[in-house]
C-alpha cells in the first residue's frame, strides 16, 4: 500500500492544497507556507491517538480573510492510496483496501480515505471514495488496516532528540525487540547529553542495536544483516559494557552516518509500537534535520534514507540536503492567502544532459537558489559578483527579497527558464549587447509566453556588463587596473582585457562595486538599475504569480518599481 496523494482543506493556513507524493518526497517552501501543518494533517490520520481518536482544536480550523466576509469551513484531510504494483491487493489481508477501490479494469488500484471534522463542533468523521467518485461512510476496520498497513514514523523538529518517553513505556519489556529499543534510548540520550564514559563504544554499540530493531520491525527494510549473537548480547548488555580485545565491535561506516542510523531508530522507538506486519510500508516523516544536524551528519543520514524500502516525506531549508535528493523528488509549496500550490518537475521534459549540469551547476553548487523567488540569469562572473551589491547600494537586499543571481552560461539558459517555470520561481534574464547576448535574448523571448517581455529580458546597449560601466562614467576604474594613467591612448576593449587580465573579472568587480559605493546611487547605469526593481517586483508578486490562473494573452500592465525598498520577507 502506498500513499500517493494528500489533500487537505481549511486545516489552520491551509485553505487547500493538493500535493503527490513518491518514494521520497522532499517539500520546501517559505516559514509561512503550511509545511507543519501539512505532516500535522498526515500525523492526524496516521500517527499514534493517544485519546483512541484524532483530536483537533478551534485553533486548527482556517479561518478566512477577515474583509472576505467568508465564514469558517469544516476541516477536510484526504490520503489517496494505491498499490505499490498491479495485484499487490490480490492477497487475502488486503479484502478492506480491494472493496474500497472498487473495480479496476487494468492497472494499479486506489482509493481515498478521508477524515471531515466540522467547523462548529470539532466532530469527525471518516469517508471513502472510489476512483470513479462514489463515496461512502469509511468502516471502522478499514481505517484500522490502512493505519497497519501504513503507519507513521516520525523525527519531528520538535522531537528530534528525546525518546525518553518512548523508552519509559517499554523500560519493562522483557523482549529482545522491547531491549533493543531500550539499547537504542540508552545509547542515543547518552550520547545526546555528553554522559558517555566510551563514546566511541556507545556509538557502535547504539549503531548496532539501531540497524538490528530496524531490520527486525519493519520486515523487507532493506537493511544489512545484523550483527553476531555474541555481538548483539553486548549491545542488549549480557556482556561487559566495555569492550575488551576479544570482543571488539567490528563496524564499517563513519560516525555521522551511525549517528543517522541511531536518529532513524530512536523516531521508530517513539512511533514503532512492535513488529510492522509484514505487508506494512511505514511512511517517515522528517522534518527539517538541518536544524539538530551537521552538515556531515546530514549527508549521511540521506545516504541511508535513500536504499531503505520506506516511503519518506521530508521537509527542508537546506541547500546541502537538497542537492543530495532527487530532482523529481522535490515539491516547492507557495501559499498566498490560504491557497498552498505545490510544484515539480517533471524530468521527462529534460535531456540527462540538462539535468546533469542542473544538478551540478545549480543545485551542489548554489543550492540555495531552489529557495529563492527570483532567479535573476546572468552571464558571467561580474554579474554575479556585482548586482547583488549594486541591490544594496539601492535600499534593497536580494537575500530577503528572495532574489538569487544564477549563472546560466554552463547550464544554458533553456534549461534554466524551464526549470524555474516548472518550480513557479519567477526569472529575469540579462543579456550582453553582443552577438552570444542577442541569441540568449532571443531564447528568452521564446520562453516569456503571453507575458511582456521587459518582465523577462534586459539587454545591455553595450558588449557587456564591463563595457556598460566604462560608458556610464567608470573608464578610471579599469585604466587603474590595467596600470594606466587617465591620458594613456587605448580602447575600451583593449583596457579592459588588460584590466582583467591584471585584476581579474572577481576582482574587477570588487573595484566597481567599492566606486559605486563611494559615488552613490545615482551613479548605477539605468538599464542596471531597472534590471534590479524589475527583479524584486517580481520577488514580491511571486506567491500571487505562482497561483494565479495562466493568461491567455500577455498583459497590458507595465513594468512598475517597488515602492518600498527596505521590504522584508
Amino acid at each position: 500500500m502506498w500513499l500517493s496523494e494528500i489533500r487537505i482543506e481549511n486545516f489552520r493556513v491551509i485553505e487547500r492544497v493538493q500535493i503527490g507524493l513518491d518514494a521520497t518526497t522532499v517539500l520546501i517552501g517559505e516559514n509561512d507556507v503550511g509545511k507543519t501543518a501539512v505532516l500535522d494533517a498526515l500525523a492526524a490520520v496516521l500517527g499514534p491517538w493517544p485519546s483512541g481518536a484524532p483530536e483537533f482544536s478551534a485553533s486548527d480550523v482556517h479561518q478566512p480573510a477577515p474583509h472576505t466576509g467568508a465564514r469558517a469551513l469544516g476541516i477536510a484531510i484526504d490520503l489517496h492510496f494505491t498499490e505499490r504494483e498491479a495485484c499487490e491487493w490480490d492477497q487475502a489481508s488486503f479484502e478492506l483496501p480491494r472493496a474500497a477501490a472498487g473495480w479496476v479494469a487494468r492497472g494499479r488500484r486506489g482509493f481515498t480515505l478521508g477524515l471531515r471534522v466540522n467547523a462548529t463542533n470539532l466532530r469527525s468523521r471518516w469517508i471513502t471514495r472510489t476512483p470513479q467518485g462514489a463515496e461512502h461512510p469509511a468502516a471502522p476496520e478499514l481505517i484500522a488496516v490502512v493505519r497497519r498497513f501504513c503507519p507513521l514514523i516520525q523525527a519531528r523538529s520538535s522531537r528530534m532528540l528525546g525518546v525518553g518517553a518512548a523508552l519509559a513505556v517499554r523500560e519493562n519489556g522483557a523482549s529482545e525487540l522491547d531491549r533493543l529499543s531500550q539499547a537504542v534510548a540508552r545509547y542515543w540520550e547518552s550520547l545526546d547529553a555528553g554522559v558517555s564514559g566510551s563514546a566511541e563504544h556507545d556509538l557502535n554499540a547504539g549503531y548496532l542495536a539501531a540497524r538490528e530493531l530496524l531490520r527486525r520491525s519493519i520486515p523487507g527494510l532493506g537493511v544489512e544483516q545484523g550483527p553476531s549473537r555474541e555481538h548483539l548480547a553486548e549491545v542488549l548488555g549480557d556482556l561487559p559494557a566495555t569492550p575488551g580485545p576479544s570482543h571488539a565491535l567490528p563496524l564499517s561506516g563513519t560516525a555521522s552516518r551511525k549517528i543517522a542510523m541511531l536518529l532513524i531508530a530512536a523516531a521508530l522507538v517513539r512511533d514503532g509500537s512492535g513488529t510492522f506486519a509484514p505487508e506494512s510500508r511505514p511512511l517517515l516523516l522528517i522534518e527539517d534535520p538541518e536544524a539538530h544536524l551537521h552538515p556531515m551528519t546530514l549527508s549521511a543520514l540521506w545516504s541511508l534514507l535513500e536504499p531503505i524500502n520506506l516511503q519518506k516525506l521530508v521537509t527542508t531549508q537546506s541547500g546541502d540536503l537538497l542537492a543530495a535528493a532527487p530532482l523529481a523528488a522535490l515539491r516547492r509549496l507557495v501559499r498566498h492567502g490560504g491557497a498552498v500550490g505545490a510544484f515539480q518537475v517533471d524530468t521527462q521534459k529534460f535531456k540527462p544532459e540538462e539535468l546533469r549540469k542542473f544538478a551540478y551547476h545549480l543545485r551542489i553548487r548554489n543550492g540555495v537558489a531552489s529557495f529563492a523567488r527570483c532567479w535573476l540569469l546572468v552571464e558571467g562572473e561580474t554579474e554575479f559578483w556585482v548586482l547583488s551589491e549594486l541591490a544594496r547600494v539601492l535600499g534593497y537586499d536580494f537575500a530577503q527579497e528572495g532574489v538569487t543571481c544564477v549563472e546560466f552560461a554552463q547550464c544554458g539558459l533553456g534549461p534554466l527558464i524551464k526549470m524555474a517555470q516548472a518550480l513557479k520561481i519567477q526569472w529575469h534574464v540579462l543579456a550582453d549587447g553582443d552577438r552570444a547576448g542577442q541569441a540568449y535574448a532571443e531564447t528568452a523571448r521564446r520562453h516569456a509566453v503571453a507575458e511582456p517581455i521587459a518582465e523577462r529580458l534586459s539587454l545591455l546597449r553595450e558588449k557587456d556588463i564591463e563595457h556598460c560601466f566604462w560608458a556610464h562614467g567608470f573608464e578610471s576604474v579599469y585604466r587603474e587596473a590595467a596600470g594606466l594613467v587617465t591620458s594613456s591612448p587605448g580602447t575600451p576593449h583593449r583596457v579592459i582585457d588588460r584590466a582583467i587580465g591584471r585584476r581579474s573579472k572577481p576582482g574587477l568587480a570588487f573595484s566597481i562595486i567599492a566606486s559605486v559605493q563611494d559615488r552613490g546611487p545615482s551613479s548605477i547605469p539605468q538599464t542596471l538599475v531597472a534590471v534590479i526593481e524589475t527583479c524584486v517586483r517580481l520577488a514580491r508578486e511571486a506567491p500571487g504569480r505562482a497561483l494565479a490562473p495562466p493568461q491567455p494573452e500577455a498583459s497590458a500592465r507595465h513594468a512598475r518599481s517597488p515602492r518600498h525598498p527596505h521590504h522584508h520577507r
